[in-house]
């Protein structure tokens, strides 16, 4: 062979050498730098507290956790996000996504040190009460969003229309379906945020910020599918309400002293005190710090009703 022409077949076979490396270790190289990049960018613009910026990240990192396993097993994925909750402490990253979904939010309570009555379905209305005003949780979730969203106020109306909500019969129901259908994210003081998509489109999430003379101060940002993000500011109390049991005319017609019988139990109630309107978009800043709203900077005061 002429010497030129293996010195130019040499030149060949070699940069198809490294082509091959390439192509079989660019994908792991460019994986690394989307985590160097999107990290750091994310911590600068000061996203990583917001509720969407945790999202975003909690989302990729998930995302990539399944790329991993997809491609070196179940063992590289945990290691993935092991190695992404220490440089990120703060943040609820979900091990596997394909566990059940109840079973992630089981595992993200437990880490937040959730006191342990709250983590179960509890039918105790002292326990109820207890983790509802600490976690606002009840039977051993987060409270539904599509509760919350019962008490919106439409766009096309003013006032209030629904007032009070049974917890017992609506956690759960199949009118607030389905808790696989809430994300929920847990800052380091264990507070927790929901959010759910609704059927209609859009979305609607809560934080839940405290108690503020036995009240219920909660954050709601409500998107209607739109360009609009409607901020709303829940005042709620919860109540203890004994009630009428169920009945039916034929039970009263085989009783001969017919009655309608007051329950055994209380059960606990959600009753919407007040609100205050946040905007559109707007940037707001709330707080409870000592048993006080702060709203932007400023204390505000709440009458005892």
């Amino acid at each position: 062979m002429h010497q030129y022409t293996r010195h130019y077949v040499e030149k060949g076979y070699c940069l198809l050498l490294l082509l091959n490396f390439f192509h079989k270790h660019l994908k792991a190289i460019m994986n690394k730098l989307h985590l160097l990049v999107l990290l750091p960018v994310t911590l600068i613009l000061g996203h990583i507290n917001s509720i969407e910026g945790r999202e975003i990240v909690t989302k990729y990192s998930v995302e990539r956790g399944d790329e991993v396993a997809h491609s070196g097993g179940e063992d590289k994925r945990k290691t993935f996000h092991e190695k992404l909750l220490k440089a990120l402490p703060d943040l609820q990253v979900t091990a596997n996504s394909n566990e059940a979904p109840n079973q992630q939010k089981n595992d993200k309570i437990q880490a937040a040190k959730i006191e342990p009555a709250c983590h179960k379905n509890s039918g105790e209305i002292s326990v109820q009460t207890f983790c509802l005003q600490k976690y606002f949780m009840f039977r051993g979730q987060p409270l539904h969003p599509k509760i919350i969203q019962d008490f919106m106020t439409g766009l096309s109306d003013n006032g209030d229309q629904v007032v009070a909500i049974n917890l017992e019969d609506s956690q759960g129901a199949n009118r607030y379906c389905c808790d696989e259908d809430v994300s929920f994210s847990i800052d380091k003081n264990g507070i927790i945020s929901a959010k759910a998509d609704l059927n209609q489109g859009g979305w609607i999430q809560y934080r839940y910020h405290g108690i503020v003379n036995g009240l219920f101060i909660v954050e709601v940002m409500e998107n209607t599918g739109g360009s609009g993000l409607f901020g709303t500011l829940l005042i709620l109390r919860a109540t203890q309400r004994y009630y009428l049991q169920e009945t039916s005319t034929w039970d009263l017609k085989k009783q001969s002293s017919p009655n309608i019988f007051k329950s055994e139990k209380p059960r606990l109630h959600l009753n919407k005190i007040g609100k205050v309107l946040l905007g559109d978009r707007q940037p707001n800043t709330i707080s409870v710090i000592n048993a006080s709203l702060i709203i932007n900077g400023k204390k505000i005061d709440i009458p005892d009703l």
